[in-house]
């Protein structure tokens, strides 16, 4: 079981299954958006987090994609929401702060 701080707002859980273009030990693991904490005196969240199972089961977390905080000014670029992949395996995540969508088309790890 994993769990994530308080108000950090998980948004949209991703498998990463359908994914050819990924490193073999990715293949069951899967993404996670933390929208972020609006309120909470040490914001967290407002990144995109990779979840590693083995055997089924989550065994960790681990920051994929960052950025749009900043924890030393507590102030915030962006909060990412939604995910989906493409059938070419392309990464897309909307950010609801901004009005954008970003594509991710390649990870090297």
């Amino acid at each position: 079981m994993l769990t994530f701080p308080a108000h950090s707002a998980p948004i949209n859980f991703l498998f990463l299954n359908k994914i050819n273009n990924l490193p073999a030990d990715w293949k069951d693991d899967a993404l996670i958006t933390l929208h972020g904490s609006w309120n909470k005196t040490n914001p967290d969240g407002y990144k995109i987090q990779r979840i590693r199972f083995e055997n089924g089961n989550p065994v960790a977390a681990e920051d994929f994609l960052t950025g749009f905080l900043n924890k030393e000014t507590r102030s915030r670029f962006g909060r990412p929401t939604g995910l989906a992949i493409s059938p070419k395996g392309v990464i897309y995540f909307s950010d609801d702060a901004n009005g954008v969508i970003y594509s991710i088309t390649s990870i090297n790890k």
